[in-house]
């Protein structure tokens, strides 16, 4: 058995360097290349700008210092780093004039592919974290104030970061299979042939996968039990004081947003993340599938805009500043 794998591996590699014909060659990729880094530089200075303002929003007003906007800054940091850092590469990338410049260079390679690796994974734990904020405020407010502080959050997030950071940077200490003798440079810089299938599995769909999954757990049950509270709160709600009726809603309208901000993230990358076992499966032909992933990349990447909207939108406090 090992013979034979190693047999195919071979038979791959020749594949690999005899490949003469290009899919960027083809027409319908090459509009699509065009329409995506269109579209993508319109992305670029909206997610910028928009992730800016939540950012000093919350940063110069004293009264946004909670552990659920620290959370929310982490969020709005990876949303950033996708539109000031990964996209711009992007771009470079699937530009006609300048992806060989991209593809040429390993290490500009390496740095595209685990750009992305680092602001989404950066947005997921984001995410994560914010639903179990959520959860423990939820489900255990008495105790939410013992067990979470600002200052934990901090170091919470600091920690999640270089863990993310350490993720994306192992490409760069050897694991990885950039070949300078492949003449496609559409294969020679690609994420499914560049990066080993085995860190693909390990650190992006199980990591990634484990995490969504259960952040949907969480805001599942979270949604459960504040339907009860609600259904609770209207029937008690004579005996209750103007103030504590104004904390309540401010629960349930951080939920709203904890949850809304978690299905958004699921619906935009949920079809990206169906064209890895479409593109390792052979299902439909390589010009297909990268019209199809330039597609369902500007619907994740549009996960990107919309992140800092909602929050403002959401927001009672947010939108009085």
């Amino acid at each position: 058995m090992d013979i034979l794998d190693s047999a195919l591996v071979v038979e791959e590699k020749i594949d690999e360097l005899n490949e003469t014909v290009s899919i960027l060659d083809d027409e319908a990729v090459m509009i699509m290349h065009r329409i995506f880094v269109l579209v993508v530089g319109l992305y670029i200075p909206i997610i910028m700008i928009t992730n800016t303002l939540v950012f000093w929003g919350i940063v110069l007003y004293p009264g946004f210092y909670t552990s659920n906007n620290m959370l929310l800054i982490s969020l709005a940091c990876a949303d950033f780093l996708m539109g000031g850092f990964c996209l711009p590469l992007y771009i470079l990338c699937y530009s006609r004039q300048t992806r060989e410049i991209i593809a040429n260079n390993k290490y500009a390679c390496l740095t595209r592919l685990s750009s992305v690796t680092l602001t989404v994974g950066g947005s997921i734990v984001s995410l994560l974290m914010i639903t179990i904020d959520r959860y423990l405020a939820i489900l255990y407010p008495f105790f939410y104030n013992k067990w979470i502080s600002v200052e934990r959050t901090i170091k919470a997030i600091v920690a999640m970061w270089l863990l993310v950071l350490c993720i994306a940077i192992i490409p760069f200490l050897g694991w990885n299979n950039y070949d300078y003798e492949i003449k496609d440079p559409h294969r020679r810089c690609n994420f499914y042939i560049t990066v080993p299938w085995q860190y693909v599995l390990w650190a992006n769909i199980m990591t990634s996968q484990s995490c969504i999954l259960l952040s949907a757990a969480l805001n599942g049950h979270i949604i459960y039990v504040v339907r009860k509270q609600i259904i609770w709160f209207r029937i008690q709600k004579s005996r209750w004081s103007k103030e504590q009726g104004r904390h309540f809603e401010q629960r349930v309208n951080s939920v709203k947003i904890t949850v809304t901000l978690m299905v958004l993230f699921i619906i935009l990358w949920f079809p990206y993340l169906l064209i890895a076992p479409l593109k390792l499966n052979h299902v439909f032909s390589p010009e297909n599938i990268e019209v199809a992933k330039c597609i369902t990349l500007l619907i994740s990447f549009a996960n990107s805009l919309v992140n800092a909207p909602i929050y403002a939108i959401l927001r009672v406090e947010y939108r009085a500043v």
